[in-house]
């Protein structure tokens, strides 16, 4: 049971480095958010309290790494993180189709979100 957990926190690591260090040199058009599609897979097989830590966690560091407003990210995550929940009672997550559809979704949610609370910030 441990080793699972300790698996994904190895691959989160991971995907962190390759955002930070590996990744920077591509292009903004080429350069995949790796943290968020972590997050999205982990939500669809992780419980709800585990995937809090791990989506509070990213968006702190998605917001120091891309130097947004601290936790902007975070928040909209959580936000997310709250929908996904209603909506695991009424959908099936185990399907294929449904994790592809409901991730693409989720991370098309995000960053209209984080678009439109930096048009907020940005006029106030």
């Amino acid at each position: 049971m441990i080793i699972k957990y300790i698996y994904k926190i190895g691959l989160f690591l991971l995907a962190i480095f390759m955002s930070l260090a590996l990744l920077p040199n591509l292009s903004i058009y080429l350069r995949p958010n790796l943290i968020l599609i972590f997050l999205v897979i982990l939500l669809m097989q992780e419980s709800f309290l585990f995937n809090l830590l791990f989506w509070f966690i990213g968006g702190i560091g998605l917001d120091i790494w891309r130097a947004n407003i601290l936790g902007a990210s975070s928040f909209i995550f959580i936000g997310i993180l709250i929908l996904a929940y209603i909506l695991s009672k009424f959908i099936d997550f185990k399907e294929k189709e449904t994790k592809l559809i409901l991730g693409s979704f989720f991370i098309l949610l995000y960053h209209i979100s984080l678009f439109v609370v930096f048009r907020i910030v940005e006029n106030i």
